[in-house]
């Protein structure tokens, strides 16, 4: 039984944008550091890279971003609200996600829901709702795969457009409220439960 989102679909969103956008909790088994990297290497694009969210660790990680000069490339957040989170989701051209180990990620359930292409790492429960219909997939610390698939997502528009679409479509059949409800419901009606409410 997976998690539902309001829908929050973005009208206009910025698919010809240059930012990529991270919202986790900011630590190295979210994979934080490889996205770091990678930025190094992706100057002469002229990409940006969001890093929202919080964590004991961000002293230290704004410290290495610092050591690698990429403060002018890579901003941080902080902890945002739904209202600054839509307006994150809006300007970027993809989401990424390198984490280390992950059961079923919010932040990609809401990208989806925004129709905001994922680049996420293959692990826990992250294969099961980022197919290549939405997506890339790239292996675990794997920066030099990282760094492909966002170039390869950068250069390609008419993919992301795909993707966006594929990504909403997703989301409609799969994590609206009404979704949730009906899979629960057959949840308890496999049980034998007989006094189930109608939904």
């Amino acid at each position: 039984l997976y998690n539902y989102l309001p829908n929050e679909a973005i009208d206009n969103y910025d698919i010809d944008s240059n930012k990529i956008l991270m919202i986790s909790r900011l630590t190295k088994e979210k994979g934080v550091y490889e996205a770091i990297n990678v930025m190094n290497d992706l100057r002469e694009y002229n990409l940006k890279l969001i890093l929202a969210g919080d964590s004991p660790e961000l002293k230290d990680i704004k410290a290495y971003v610092k050591s690698k000069s990429l403060d002018d490339i890579i901003y941080f957040t902080g902890w945002i609200d739904d209202d600054k989170k839509y307006t994150l989701f809006k300007d970027c051209f993809v989401s990424i996600l390198p984490s280390h180990f992950e059961g079923i990620p919010m932040s990609i359930l809401e990208s989806i829901s925004f129709g905001v292409p994922v680049i996420a790492s293959r692990v826990g429960g992250i294969p099961e709702i980022i197919s290549d219909n939405e997506g890339y997939l790239h292996e675990a610390k794997n920066e030099k795969e990282l760094r492909k698939l966002i170039i390869e997502m950068y250069e390609n528009r008419e993919k992301r457009i795909a993707f966006s679409k594929s990504c909403l479509k997703k989301y409609e059949g799969k994590f609206t409220e009404s979704k949730h409800i009906r899979q629960l419901y057959n949840i308890y009606s496999e049980l034998g439960s007989d006094n189930l409410c109608q939904v």
